[in-house]
């Protein structure tokens, strides 16, 4: 039997939820080693409003003087309501019914206690695929009533991004997952770096918000408060500056524009979908979807869609018609620029 995560008690009941008890945003932040996310969420904690929980999701032997940090600081002032460890390391290594139960517990024990939790902050370990996690708190909302995804934050150090992209994929891919980017760490470099910095991470992922910060000092309106995955954030996704190019590693963004489809067939549009997130394949050549948004016009049926997904996992759900928006999806992935062309003409063939 799999180890259940510290602090929280998900023995019993680890499904039965309050029905009454309002969804709970997470917030997932991860970053490369040394990026500066718990400076981050420690200057966060100070400045927000907010009661937040933070739950620290560490590889290696760190956790213990992560936890010490946290810890330390909730003694001397920090609005960080609780501290949950989950013992077995990267919580996408362990149950996912009882990492997210313990969360869920969690929120509903200090609304018992009438010292209610505003949001949760999953802090991931600098070696962590961030999403594996998101996935964990977007699957299903009628199992996860308590929680939902706000969004994805990535922390990036300015000084040593470019190098750590270079030497190893996962910086880029926490970059391509991120719905907000904070170049952190401007004070320690030249602005002519930072904004090399900003041209790499806007050539991965251009549907991103990008911000510059020294010291991890993000406002938390910047950072929570997002809606990523919320249906109403559907008018973000014509937010795309299409002129960057990833200059390494294949990661980029794509847009394309589905205007074209005369009559458009959204069981054939589901299939293709299914295809390139779940083949990582397209015309013999290989894909890697990280991210996906769109919105998608059935103007017969008078009806709006939304499709969106982390990497293999998607929805796609219908909102209020809306005839005059734009008719587009968004990828953000390896391998994908080179064939725009490819995967413009496999979706528009439906």
């Amino acid at each position: 039997m799999d180890d259940v995560p510290l602090l929280v008690d998900v023995s019993e009941n680890i499904h039965e939820l309050d029905e009454d008890v309002k969804a709970v945003p997470v917030t997932v932040v991860t970053g490369y080693l040394g990026s500066g996310k718990s400076t981050m969420l420690q200057y966060l904690a100070k400045n927000s409003t907010k009661k937040i929980a933070v739950v620290l999701n560490e590889f290696g032997n760190t956790s213990d003087i992560e936890k010490s940090l946290v810890v330390r600081n909730q003694e001397n002032g920090m609005d960080v309501e609780e501290w949950v460890e989950l013992d077995n390391g990267c919580m996408c290594c362990t149950a996912k019914d009882a990492g997210v139960a313990a969360i869920e517990k969690l929120i509903q024990r200090n609304k018992k206690s009438g010292k209610p939790i505003d949001h949760v902050i999953i802090e991931t370990s600098g070696l962590a695929d961030p999403a594996k996690i998101a996935a964990m708190f977007w699957l299903d909302n009628a199992l996860l009533a308590n929680v939902k995804l706000d969004g994805v934050v990535t922390v990036v150090d300015a000084k040593t991004f470019c190098k750590s992209f270079d030497e190893n994929k996962l910086a880029g891919i926490q970059v391509a997952c991120a719905d907000v980017i904070l170049v952190n760490k401007c004070d320690t470099t030249s602005q002519i770096e930072v904004e090399r910095v900003k041209n790499i991470v806007n050539g991965i992922n251009s549907a991103a918000k990008v911000y510059s910060t020294t010291y991890g000092q993000a406002k938390p309106d910047q950072v929570m408060g997002l809606d990523a995955y919320a249906q109403s954030s559907s008018n973000r996704f014509t937010e795309l500056t299409k002129d960057h190019k990833s200059d390494s590693h294949g990661l980029s963004t794509v847009a394309i524009d589905l205007c074209r489809i005369n009559s458009f067939n959204i069981e054939s549009f589901e299939r293709k979908i299914q295809h390139l997130l779940w083949e990582n394949e397209l015309n013999g050549s290989r894909v890697v979807i990280h991210r996906t948004k769109g919105r998608l016009q059935m103007h017969k049926e008078k009806q709006t869609k939304i499709i969106q997904a982390v990497r293999d996992v998607y929805e796609i759900v219908n909102i209020p018609y809306e005839p005059n928006s734009d008719f587009k999806i968004i990828f953000i992935g390896e391998n994908i620029k080179e064939l725009e062309n490819e995967l413009s003409r496999f979706l528009l063939d439906i």
